[in-house]
């Protein structure tokens, strides 16, 4: 996302614009406040209401934030469902639902991953971040 993008999307945020002189801000600075203001007007929904937001996605691009079941770690995923790339019909050896887990494509390592449904904190999508509580 280059700085013209998240000028602008703070800026929509407020009535009056916040940032007004576009080459006091920094692109680090821009996306720092970026971050901290959808934290900030994120709304908050129950774990169940998370799952049916990422299972409503239809194939379209977010971010969730877990933490890992394996190392504790937190991990930031950019992702998406529905991708039929690279299945060979084969399928697991497990049933992820049964272990509170979500197939994700993650756009980022060009591979299926593991959400860790137990433990997401956040889901950012179409611009609204989501705090799971």
């Amino acid at each position: 996302m280059n700085k013209q993008t998240l000028i602008n999307r703070i800026n929509s945020l407020f009535d009056t614009p916040v940032i007004t002189d576009e080459t006091r801000v920094t692109l680090k600075e821009c996306k720092t406040l970026h971050q901290e203001l959808l934290l900030h007007y994120c709304k908050e929904i129950e774990r169940n209401e998370a799952i049916e937001l990422l299972e409503s996605t239809k194939g379209a691009f977010f971010t969730v934030e877990f933490i890992k079941r394996t190392t504790g770690e937190t991990r930031k995923l950019n992702g998406r469902l529905g991708v039929k790339k690279g299945i060979t019909g084969k399928g697991l050896a497990y049933i992820p639902a049964q272990k509170e887990l979500m197939t994700v494509w993650d756009v980022v390592k060009g591979a299926y991953r593991m959400i860790n449904l137990d433990t997401l904190l956040t889901i950012t999508f179409q611009n609204q971040m989501y705090k799971v509580i």
